[in-house]
């Protein structure tokens, strides 16, 4: 049995990617998973979802990974019949990524599930996961950060903004009982809680990209932690 290995938001960032998989080494025997959000903000969204495809590896899907999934839907029915309006609207940095990803990209990007049960023990996730409901039954799964303190129900960042002390992250909420390994939220550093480890270290934000090696399934154990420092910030906004 190989070992399971596990990497946060790369966000384009191919450079600190090829950095990673040089200190973790997985070979044939090993299992790897990446958690979601592949693409833009960093300098080369497609060469990573290539480096991803082509070492067979898979997936749970962010929400970034997921826009890109729709606007390729809404381009194609544009061109299958007159009068289609698009309803998105993206930025030039978003479309600009989009032409760089080809159909086979976005088709596998399309096909990675929301949520990902590993072994008895670990579960993964883009965002969050709501507390006391089945992995099958979560909503939203690829933005979800915050609830509310005293209902419990997914909260957005504006509501959270409005009122941060009414809200509660989703991980200290989370009680199992799967360990849920996340990414979306970037932090300075992991944060590591007993049923929820989140590994979005902020690499497309100068930070650092981390990689979760677990080496084995089926015991409950923490972890392995191995990360590389990104060359530069690659960009300035809201992490």
């Amino acid at each position: 049995m190989g070992r399971t290995i596990v990497v946060g938001d790369v966000h384009g960032c191919l450079r600190e990617l090829e950095a990673l998989l040089a200190e973790v080494r997985p070979d044939p025997g090993d299992d790897l998973w990446f958690l979601g959000d592949l693409v833009n903000r960093g300098p080369d969204s497609a060469g990573v979802v290539r480096l991803v495809r082509s070492l067979g590896a898979r997936m749970v899907q962010g929400n970034h990974d997921h826009k890109h999934v729709r606007y390729r839907r809404h381009l194609q029915r544009l061109a299958s019949g007159p009068g289609y309006r698009i309803p998105m609207h993206p930025p030039e940095p978003f479309l600009a990524v989009h032409r760089t990803l080809s159909d086979e990209d976005v088709d596998w990007l399309e096909a990675a599930p929301a949520v990902a049960p590993l072994g008895r023990h670990f579960a993964l996730v883009h965002a969050g996961l709501v507390p006391g409901r089945p992995l099958g039954d979560q909503p939203a799964p690829r933005t979800l950060r915050y609830l509310d303190r005293e209902s419990g129900r997914m909260v957005d960042l504006a509501a959270h903004d409005a009122a941060p002390g009414r809200t509660v992250h989703w991980s200290e909420r989370w009680t199992g009982p799967r360990c849920v390994l996340y990414g979306h939220h970037a932090q300075p550093e992991a944060v590591v809680r007993a049923l929820s480890i989140g590994i979005d270290t902020g690499a497309v934000y100068g930070g650092k990209l981390t990689a979760a090696v677990l080496g084995s399934l089926e015991r409950d154990s923490r972890p392995r932690l191995v990360q590389v420092a990104a060359a530069r910030a690659y960009y300035r906004g809201r992490a």
